[in-house]
């Protein structure tokens, strides 16, 4: 029986939700509405549109590095379900649905990971113990958020829950896979087969010293922002973290050995998550610009170029295709343009909101020149059987 590999089943949902959530702010900052979108927005990138891309490559890249089976059916009807509740809260508009959907699908997500985690017969790399890290910080965000939503947890915590969900989240899953993806589409190191489990199936020897530690010191600082006067140690460890994976896995500081432009968009978007935490640390009063170039140039700017190897390889296409497409370079420059936009839009006084309207504008042009190009991938892709 041929199965649909689940990414061709996600990142279309994924890209929507990525498409949407901005473009409703174009209307606003054109005056045609008074619905200021800023409310919804943060929740369609990440609980939608970053979110939906991590289920459909998680739920395909775990089975092959694990060495265990496909998503099944009943797994794939209820992600499905659980997303078809995620959209109608978020036209809805029901902070306390959106959230609780969140959460389940994050329990969904280490369910399906830990189940084939147990079951397996190859080991993943060391670094994917991140992925666990980071769906039980996006559990306890969502599950923070939602009962914030319905009063039961005092609006204090209200720092602590965005950023667990918002950046601890999504840090991780790139920390965890990244590590392995990103030096070897840079050309770095080759891609390893996994380990082979052997009778023992110990996982937790294989993890060096150092992601133990660094592991340890990323939980911790999201505990630090549990009190005001602490989120500033929070960000100098997470920027130890950041550069040190970035150094020692992600070899940045060498250029790209691969030639072509989705390894030069991906090196550049792996240079603004170092950037982004650099300027946390050093000019804390540009916050909110700072985490804009996190999500825009880096997990946004990540997500799109994964999911053109995802969508290459995993559909039988050739990967030429990602070295010179013009569609990868034009829609990779338009969202580093969105995210510089963005991040320098406050210092334009009275023309912040025009800085907006070229950010959004940049974002949605990006997403629809790169479907144009390789959406037809995901319905033409070889079914696995």
């Amino acid at each position: 029986m041929k199965k649909i590999e689940p990414y061709r089943l996600f990142f279309p949902i994924g890209w929507f939700l990525g498409f949407i959530g901005v473009v409703i702010w174009i209307p606003w900052l054109l005056k045609l509405t008074e619905v200021y979108p800023g409310l919804h927005h943060p929740d369609l990138m990440v609980g939608g549109f970053l979110m939906v891309y991590s289920l459909g490559f998680l739920t395909t890249a775990i089975p092959h590095f694990t060495s265990t089976e496909m998503m099944t059916s009943k797994e794939r009807i209820s992600s499905i379900f659980i997303l078809c509740l995620l959209i109608l809260s978020f036209f809805l508009q029901e902070k306390v649905l959106t959230h609780g959907m969140e959460l389940i699908l994050v329990l969904f997500l280490l369910f399906f990971a830990g189940k084939r985690f147990l079951g397996r017969s190859n080991n993943p790399p060391p670094t994917f113990m991140f992925i666990g890290i980071g769906l039980l910080l996006g559990a306890v965000g969502a599950l923070m958020l939602m009962l914030q939503d319905l009063g039961l947890i005092d609006q204090n915590f209200l720092g602590f829950s965005k950023s667990t969900f918002y950046s601890g989240f999504m840090l991780s899953l790139i920390i965890g896979i990244g590590s392995r993806l990103i030096p070897a589409l840079l050309g770095h190191q080759p891609v390893h087969p996994p380990t082979s489990v052997g009778a023992s199936k110990k996982f937790w020897p294989n993890v060096s010293n150092d992601l133990k530690f660094l592991a340890a010191a990323f939980v911790i600082s999201f505990l630090f922002e549990l009190k005001d006067g602490l989120v500033f140690y929070a960000y100098i460890l997470r920027l130890f973290l950041v550069l040190f994976v970035a150094v020692k896995y992600w070899k940045i500081f060498s250029p790209p050995r691969n030639k072509g432009y989705m390894y030069s968009l991906l090196w550049l978007s792996s240079w603004s998550m170092v950037v982004a935490h650099l300027l946390l640390v050093f000019f804390p009063s540009w916050r909110l610009q700072s985490l804009h170039l996190l999500y825009v140039s880096g997990f946004g700017l990540l997500t799109i170029m994964i999911s053109t190897r995802v969508t290459l390889a995993h559909g039988g296409f050739s990967l030429a295709i990602e070295k010179n497409s013009f569609a990868i370079l034009f829609s990779g420059i338009l969202i580093l343009i969105a995210a510089f936009a963005r991040f320098i839009g406050p210092t334009f006084v009275g023309h912040y909101e025009h800085m907006l309207l070229i950010s959004s504008i940049c974002w949605v042009a990006a997403m629809i020149i790169w479907i144009g190009r390789f959406g037809t991938f995901w319905r033409n892709a070889r079914s696995v059987h």
